[in-house]
């Protein structure tokens, strides 16, 4: 099947169709119920295209702009109540010459990671002995 045409073609939608209506069928499965050939549903870079465009149809996307109004919001502090961020594994490195910039790499995101968390804290005790 052309790629300018798929689209277009029944089949495709009604594969797209398939997915969005049962959460658990494979994109193999929706393309035989499709009437799709074998050779078809072989196809990798069809079977993308098909997940993406049930992606896009049910609607899972990120949404392509945030905007936020600056009138409707407060002021906040460096302690806001925010869960500590997910901590990035640090990356394997060989010991070699070369390599001790991104040992200081590591070491200073663990040490940011350990002061936002210990700020975190902080705050949900602040707010826990303020409510008391």
């Amino acid at each position: 099947m052309p790629r300018s045409s798929a689209k277009d073609d029944p089949r495709f939608q009604k594969a797209v169709r398939k997915i969005i209506e049962n959460t658990t069928i494979t994109v193999p499965d929706a393309m035989k119920c499709a009437d799709f050939t074998s050779d078809e549903i072989k196809n990798m870079s069809l079977n993308q295209r098909i997940r993406r465009a049930a992606k896009r149809a049910k609607g899972d996307g990120t949404p392509s702009t945030i905007s936020a109004n600056a009138s409707t919001m407060s002021s906040v502090s460096t302690l806001t109540a925010t869960p500590p961020l997910i901590k990035q594994k640090p990356k394997k490195v060989r010991h070699t010459s070369a390599a001790a910039h991104q040992l200081r790499k590591n070491k200073l995101l663990e040490r940011a990671a350990k002061s936002h968390a210990l700020k975190y804290a902080t705050k949900l005790y602040s707010d826990s002995k303020t409510t008391e």
